[in-house]
């Protein structure tokens, strides 16, 4: 059942998830862009791995901060993780692709684009499949934001 209190605590998750990945998205674009302009790696290749990597670092940060509760253990749900991660760095890279090669959109500006896109539909993917985050255990959380 759904109660104004796990109203709260959902807003509370998605607030910290956004903190964290506010802080850890730069990251994924400096990647990307050393990747490409340093390395000479293909925008496309460039956007997954750096994706991964960052998301990876979120991952870490998200999981005892926004997601406390979760029923999963740290390796877990890492590995499941990593399985709906790959779908999800999948669908980065192709809209990113698709911005770049159909819209004419410089790869970089069309990565920031998708990540809002990509960062809502995270959101939710990791609320009630990778966390599975138990709403009763939440009232024993003290973290606070």
């Amino acid at each position: 059942m759904i109660t104004d209190n796990m109203g709260k605590k959902t807003l509370t998750r998605f607030i910290r998830y956004s903190l964290v990945g506010s802080s850890t998205f730069p990251i994924d674009i400096a990647l990307l862009w050393f990747f490409v302009s340093t390395l000479g790696i293909n925008y496309l290749l460039a956007t997954g791995i750096a994706f991964v990597i960052a998301v990876s670092i979120n991952y870490s940060i998200n999981r005892p901060w926004a997601f406390y509760g979760t029923r999963r253990g740290f390796w877990g749900g890492y590995g499941f993780f990593i399985c709906v991660g790959t779908f999800v760095a999948l669908l980065t890279v192709l809209f990113t692709g698709l911005l770049t090669n159909w819209a004419g959109i410089h790869f970089l500006i069309a990565r920031v684009l998708v990540a809002g896109f990509i960062g809502i539909l995270g959101f939710f993917i990791n609320l009630y499949f990778i966390f599975k985050v138990a709403e009763s255990q939440e009232g024993s959380a003290t973290a606070s934001l």
